[in-house]
């Protein structure tokens, strides 16, 4: 081709279209073109090598940052932490999502927003080598061996919280069972849950791990019973340490262990238990309510913004209450004495806020939320609630804290 139309060529060619010329579609183009294109990037202030160099890094939830492909290898080799995902994006507007499971890597690969496939790697450094050629705008697939598309594999467990997800994995790693677990990250639309997926062909021998750990579950829960008959609440105590971490999403299991914990005068421990009980018993209202989240008592907080924006249209006739757990009830009373113990423990205040406002209990509720903005004036979510609860009754919101 004719310099000058090479020329005119490059010109109307964007940036990420020169790069792409001249690094993945190198072999197509002559050595001309490609010393003319390298000259036409110079001249748009930045060479080759400098557009090359920078990539963009995001950590989680964290904001994207612009980084150099060595820092991003550092980053790497730093501490990820479990299920959190680590994005690198090459200049091109590609991007690869690196997870670390418990036993494995895994690398998705993403073209802009569209998914392509998904890489297992038995380690850090496999995992390394691949986005380091991912990075440069080299071949890096024939690294990362078979490709997988994590949508065809099905659902074994999903869960608003990591607390089950935790569970599940533990009794499918002892199985030795293939499995991968997908973040709200990576599932739009899906209630904000996470999943654990696994091959097809590897489905039954997964349900057959998980039900052995149902059957285990089932043991505790009968030695638990035991135990409470012969009053032997420390020994009973202990099986609950053991239920709360292989049934994590069961509020029976966070209720005893509170009310066991709370006999044995540890009330801080007790309210941290009650408060996750009530944070799943206000999950199981959904029917009622439309609730969603849960987490502990950020859930709990979750949980009261969408009561509260249900709210915001007045009724037309007097709301009655929701159904809801009979052992809320129990939960709130010695929540209650535990508020007056713990003073200055704001959880407990707020999950019983989270209770009063369930029943339509607008006094009790607004009485919480100011007790926590005494102790806390910057609590945001305390702030957040009263203003609805004023903009409800057609109040003024109360002053910023």
């Amino acid at each position: 081709m004719p310099e000058d139309l090479i020329a005119t060529r490059l010109a109307t060619m964007t940036d990420a279209e020169l790069v792409r010329a001249l690094t993945v579609e190198a072999d197509q183009n002559s050595a001309r073109f490609r010393q003319l294109g390298e000259a036409e990037l110079e001249g748009r202030g930045r060479s080759l090598a400098e557009r090359v160099d920078r990539v963009s890094l995001r950590l989680g939830d964290a904001p994207f940052e612009a980084v150099s492909r060595d820092q991003a290898l550092a980053r790497l080799d730093g501490d990820v932490p479990l299920w959190c995902s680590l994005v690198c994006a090459n200049c091109l507007g590609e991007f690869l999502v690196l997870q670390r499971e418990r036993r494995q890597w895994i690398v998705h690969h993403y073209a802009g927003d569209q998914y392509g496939q998904s890489y297992l790697f038995p380690g850090r450094g496999p995992v390394r080598d691949v986005l380091a050629q991912f990075l440069r705008l080299e071949a890096w697939q024939p690294l990362a061996g078979e490709p997988q598309h994590l949508d065809n594999w099905p659902v074994v467990a999903a869960s608003e919280t990591v607390d089950l997800i935790e569970a599940v994995t533990e009794d499918l790693d002892r199985a030795e069972v293939l499995h991968a677990v997908q973040t709200p990250l990576f599932a739009p639309g899906e209630g904000g849950e996470w999943a654990v997926r696994v091959p097809p062909e590897l489905l039954d021998e997964a349900h057959e791990a998980l039900d052995e750990a149902d059957e285990d579950v089932a043991a505790l829960c009968d030695r638990a019973m035991e135990l409470y008959e012969m009053g032997d609440g420390r020994a009973e105590l202990e099986v609950y340490e053991l239920l709360r971490q292989e049934d994590p999403d069961n509020p029976a299991v966070h209720y005893n262990r509170g009310s066991l914990l709370l006999e044995q005068r540890r009330p801080e421990e007790a309210a941290e238990a009650l408060v996750e009980a009530v944070s799943l018993g206000l999950e199981q209202v959904k029917p009622d309510l439309d609730l969603g989240g849960r987490g502990g008592l950020g859930g709990i907080m979750g949980i009261v913004s969408l009561i509260l924006r249900r709210a915001t249209a007045p009724p037309k006739r007097e709301p009655r209450p929701p159904r809801y757990p009979d052992f809320i009830d129990d939960a709130e009373m010695i929540l209650q004495r535990l508020a007056d113990l713990l003073r200055t423990d704001t959880r407990v205040l707020h999950c019983l806020a989270a209770i009063a406002r369930m029943k339509n209990d607008v006094e009790g509720a607004e009485g919480y939320w100011r007790r926590v903005l005494e102790l806390d004036p910057e609590d945001k979510v305390a702030y957040f609630n009263l203003g609805y609860l004023h903009s409800e009754q057609g109040g003024e919101e109360p002053s910023s804290p």
